[in-house]
């Protein structure tokens, strides 16, 4: 196979969809956009009303998307921030000449981000309105507030020599408009970058609009020297959790590493165990090599530009990302779509696949952001396809259940660069649906290989629920993105665990009556913070018996079973 560094004619931008968090690579969109320049805004909305301002499935954020054509997106909450970012940015070619002293009262905006800003802030400022959430804290309940972030340089221009233009705006739209820096010290400040400023204009509401559409034309006019990334990563913050002060904390392998541990860990539970101490295998194991997973996505052949990127750029940026080797194949005469196989190492212990991250993006890379419905189509050998129908369909008509998605899979139309012995796997729906879809289909091919390998190790770690298909939340497999900001750049889209259908093996643990209300917490703070430090899915099920016994179904790799386990027996042991 030999990789085409040649770019297509096609070069629209991709990125967001809704119900879809994912980074944004911006190397990728100057690629695209060639010498074309970013005009940027990002804008804090109060957390409290971000539901309201995204809307049902996305409705009034897909609004201002598709009247504007700007590109609008929420980031991830930061920790601490009591605000959430909106970015908002397009490109232009040409800048309208600005001057920057006169009025702007009918004026049109000057571009689709500029157009953007103004209606999402008029959609927080609805939302405040409606929930009342600051009505307490002004006397004028026609008052409004804005808050949006500025880095240094353009701060500066809004300033102006001697705070001349500051003033002349503050008198012009008869608004307060008060600059701040960033403060380190102050948690809620974790949404601004180091050199950010946080511009805050308060007035009644048309005067706000008129001083946000000045201020915005200053940011218009002069660019930003800083570098400001489309994307933004959200800082992970370990968990917490309180474990019982009479419980024993022992590591897993004794005091001393020469011996054997005194108290089997079954009997008394590692806290600071595996979890916390992984080791990372060794090649050698065993004497085995580890095994390899092949994953063929059929990629259109005029969106084969934007996946390879200039240079072959993208291609680059995700083999690197995802840690997988990523062959494109030369597009063939006649030929709608191309083959780009996806050959990754995978082990029992990752906590992340790497053919799940490689495919997913792809895929970020291959549909088109605009599409409420894209497809993704992939290529799988016969004999491994039994483990993503399962007995009688039941896997894949769960994993339709769950996701939302439509999957197809014909034996017949197959696409001329297919094999004879590929069968075709066509997913449908909404990009969140899709890529859950995504991500269950590769974990099944995946488990399918490491089962060979490990002889069986997988099904070895607890009985098999009665479907056969364990159920995992959404908050648990993670993922990169984050960046979201798109799925471009890699923070760990969230770094959660890829959620939805977790491998077949699922651990059962009674948990006594007695124990039940330690071992789940006060609003389930325990339960929750045992899922986050183990990495396992952990479902607590409805007392089936007379004594009110629960059962807790543990999901997750060895590793993360045996630390949720121990951790929810310390809870036992303790009450």
């Amino acid at each position: 196979m030999g990789e085409s560094g040649k770019r297509f004619r096609s070069h629209r931008d991709d990125g967001d969809s809704k119900n879809q968090k994912r980074r944004v690579d911006r190397e990728r969109d100057r690629d695209e956009k060639g010498n074309d320049e970013v005009i940027l805004y990002r804008i804090l909305c109060p957390d409290g009303v971000i539901g309201s301002v995204i809307g049902k499935s996305g409705k009034v954020i897909n609004l201002i998307r598709q009247e504007t054509r700007a590109k609008v997106k929420v980031v991830d909450p930061f920790p601490g921030a009591k605000d959430r970012v909106i970015t908002i940015y397009c490109y232009v070619r040409e800048k309208e000449d600005v001057q920057v002293d006169e009025e702007f009262n009918d004026k049109k905006p000057l571009c689709p981000a500029q157009d953007a800003l103004l209606k999402v802030h008029e959609a927080i400022a609805n939302a405040v309105a409606m929930v009342g959430e600051f009505d307490r804290k002004r006397n004028d309940k026609d008052k409004e507030e804005c808050k949006i972030l500025v880095p240094s340089s353009q701060s500066a221009n809004i300033i102006g020599k001697s705070g001349a233009t500051i003033k002349k705006l503050r008198n012009k739209t008869r608004t307060n408009i008060k600059i701040t820096s960033k403060d380190a010290n102050d948690p809620s400040h974790s949404c601004a970058l180091e050199f950010d400023n946080f511009v805050l204009i308060s007035g009644d509401s048309e005067a706000v609009r008129k001083a946000l559409f000045a201020i915005s034309a200053i940011m218009y006019k002069f660019s930003p020297k800083e570098d400001i990334p489309l994307d933004a990563s959200v800082p992970e913050t370990p968990p917490s959790i309180i474990i019982p002060s009479d419980v024993p904390i022992y590591p897993a392998t004794g005091f001393y590493q020469s011996v054997d541990p005194i108290v089997p860990s079954r009997s008394v539970p590692s806290i600071l165990g595996p979890a916390h101490t992984p080791d990372i295998p060794s090649r050698a194991d065993a004497g085995n090599s580890w095994p390899e997973l092949t994953i063929r996505v059929l990629c259109p052949s005029n969106k084969i530009g934007r996946v390879i990127g200039k240079g072959g750029s993208s291609i680059k940026r995700i083999r690197q990302d995802s840690g997988a080797r990523i062959e494109v194949e030369d597009p063939k005469a006649n030929n709608n779509e191309c083959v780009i196989t996806i050959i990754s190492t995978e082990s029992l212990d990752d906590l992340k696949s790497t053919a799940v991250e490689a495919v997913l993006l792809l895929q970020g890379k291959i549909n088109d952001e605009d599409n409420d419905v894209v497809t993704l189509r992939l290529l799988v050998p016969s004999k491994v396809i039994g483990c993503i129908i399962g007995r009688s369909g039941s896997i894949i008509n769960e994993i339709r259940k769950r996701t939302k998605a439509d999957i197809r899979i014909s034996k017949g139309e197959k696409p001329k660069c297919a094999d004879a012995s590929d069968e075709l796997v066509e997913v449908v729906g909404e990009v969140g649906s899709l890529r859950d879809a995504l991500i269950q289909i590769v974990l099944r091919l995946r488990d399918d290989v490491l089962k060979d390998n490990e002889g069986g190790r997988i099904s070895s770690a607890g009985p098999e629920t009665e479907s056969g298909v364990g159920l995992l939340s959404s908050s648990t497999y993670g993922s990169l993105f984050t960046g979201d900001s798109g799925y471009g750049s890699f923070s760990s889209h969230s770094s959660s665990l890829y959620g939805g259908l977790p491998p077949p093996s699922t651990l059962e643990m009674v948990v006594p009556a007695y124990a039940v209300g330690k071992v789940i917490g006060k609003a389930g703070m325990n339960i929750e913070n045992i899922r986050k430090i183990s990495g396992a899915a952990i479902e607590i099920s409805d007392s089936k018996s007379s004594r009110g016994d629960r059962v807790a179904l543990i999901s997750g790799t060895p590793e993360q079973k045996r630390a949720a386990e121990n951790l929810i027996q310390a809870f036992i042991m303790a009450t």
